[in-house]
């Protein structure tokens, strides 16, 4: 067994719960923009829509949502498996938010 085997576990768990929302939201908006399904739905929003929406209710859904999501980031979301699918695959596509979502714009954000 080679001694940097443990070391790369421990990184690639690391990195996996570090960044879970971001890896999960990737995986999702992919298997959404290769659906061959048609008539499927697409779900994004905030947490409302991640833990209170049930996929199963639909053919195929893809929910995209994601904790602390907002409206913009919502729209790209959904801009991405749409532009990214074969036209015509999707036949709704639902943004869930909540009351508080008119004042959240995360597009103005910066990182110092």
């Amino acid at each position: 067994m080679d001694q940097s085997e443990p070391i790369l576990s421990h990184l690639a768990a690391q990195f996996f719960s570090r960044n879970y929302d971001y890896l999960w939201l990737r995986a999702m908006l992919e298997q959404a923009g290769k659906t061959k399904t048609d008539g499927s739905t697409l779900i994004t929003g905030s947490s409302h829509a991640l833990n209170g929406i049930k996929e199963n209710c639909w053919k195929r859904a893809f929910n995209c949502s994601m904790h602390s999501q907002d409206i913009y980031y919502d729209f790209q979301c959904a801009k991405r498996a749409l532009d990214t699918a074969e036209k015509g695959r999707f036949a709704r596509c639902f943004i869930v938010m909540g009351y508080y979502i008119a004042y959240q714009d995360l597009s103005r954000s910066k990182v110092s």
